[in-house]
Order: C-alpha cells, then sequence, then structure tokens
C-alpha cells in the first residue's frame, strides 16, 4: 500500500470519505459495514470445486473495480492483506490442508490487460501461494484472443473462450499432478473451466479454483 499517501490524507481507500485505520488500511465505517462476509465453496457443476473469499457485491465489488484500473493502488492492497486473514482462519483450515502440495497457477490475461502491464490477480495470487507454502507456476497461455465477456451471457461465454487457453510449461519442470487455478472475479466460470479443460488435457490429474470473488 502507498502509505506515504495515505498517512497525508486519511480517507478510505473506496469512497474517499474521511477513514480512520482498520486491520488492513484505511476504511470509513460505512465502506467497512458494506464489506461482505468470507464465501467459501461453491463449486462448479458437480466435479470442480471452487472456492471464493467473498460474493463480488458491497465495498469488496467496488475496491475490485478500482484496483483493476489503478496500478499497484491501495485497493488491490487491502484486497490482498484481507483475502490473505480469510485464508489463514479457522474456517479455511480444512482447504488450507486439501491444497496442500498444489501448484498454483493464474488465469492467463486477456491482451488488453498484458498489454496493459498490469493485470490485477498478480497482486495477491504469489503472496497468497506463499502463504500457503505452494508452488506458483504460470502454466497456460492464450492462443488466441477472443471478445471482451462482459455483455455476454453464460451459454455465450462458453462458446466464445473455446480453444483459447493452452498448456504451456518451462523446460525441465515436472508436469504438476494437482493445480490450484486463481482469478480475480468469476462470473459463470467459463474462463476457470476452459483453462481447467487445458489442464487436464495436458495431463493433470485434478484442478481446483481459488476467486477473489464470485457473481452470486
Amino acid at each position: 500500500m502507498r502509505w506515504f499517501d495515505a498517512l497525508l490524507a486519511p480517507v478510505c481507500v473506496c469512497c474517499g470519505q474521511p477513514a480512520r485505520v482498520r486491520e488492513h488500511g484505511f476504511l470509513c465505517a460505512s465502506c467497512e459495514q458494506d464489506w461482505p462476509s468470507p464465501m467459501g465453496a461453491c463449486w462448479l457443476g458437480q466435479s470442480f470445486p471452487r472456492q471464493a473469499i467473498w460474493p463480488y457485491a458491497g465495498t469488496v465489488r467496488r475496491l475490485v473495480v478500482q484496483a483493476k484500473e489503478a496500478q499497484a493502488g491501495p485497493q488491490a492492497w487491502l484486497l490482498s492483506q484481507a483475502g490473505s486473514a480469510v485464508i489463514a482462519s479457522p474456517g479455511w483450515k480444512s482447504w488450507r490442508q486439501d491444497v496442500q502440495g498444489t501448484t498454483w497457477c493464474l488465469v492467463p490475461p486477456s491482451r488488453k490487460r498484458k498489454w496493459a502491464n498490469w493485470y490485477f490477480p498478480h497482486s495477491f495470487a504469489a503472496a497468497w501461494a506463499r502463504q500457503c507454502g505452494a508452488p506458483y507456476r504460470s502454466l497456460l497461455r492464450r492462443k488466441k484472443q477472443c471478445t471482451d465477456q462482459a455483455e455476454l451471457d453464460g451459454a455465450a461465454r462458453r462458446k466464445n473462450l473455446q480453444g483459447v487457453f493452452t498448456f504451456s510449461r518451462a523446460w525441465g519442470l515436472a508436469l504438476p499432478s494437482r493445480v490450484l487455478l486463481v482469478d480475480d472475479v468469476s462470473t459463470t466460470g467459463s474462463s476457470l473451466e476452459e483453462a481447467r479443460r487445458a489442464l487436464l488435457e495436458a495431463g493433470v490429474a485434478e484442478v481446483q479454483a481459488l476467486c477473489l470473488a464470485v457473481v452470486p
């Protein structure tokens, strides 16, 4: 977080109103109250385990929108720190045990995000992997670009993403048997499902997912 700026102007990093220091940064009382409760398991179908830190709502939603545009800003830092606290909480102990030994991997960014030199999930994925003592690798790449997903429904999203990801392992690294896909916001789960397909086709035995937020 840009602590120097925050100390000069103690305002809420979400709405800009006067604030005071909270557990993970500066939030006003209203934004703190509007922070949703941790979410947990929200499977994709019956065979794809997906875990979400929070629902995509309230203060989390507003911070994510801002973090995607503000490179390395306090919004991304706050979400990363708050997410770390959730993962470390007693309620997530069984999940932490379940993903031990699992290789963490980001869903690759679109060309637009890659060229912008700022991909929001980078701000938390590696840190969370280290927290869980897990290896963090780049295992996927986009072999083609697709149209913007924002205005598409579930069926159109799945069709739009068909064949977009391909497996890409660094030379000399063994194929992991278990992979945890990490993404920022999951809407229909289409990106995660397509990334999972590419990993399974490459020979990965088991794929799970972890999202910062999931659209309710």
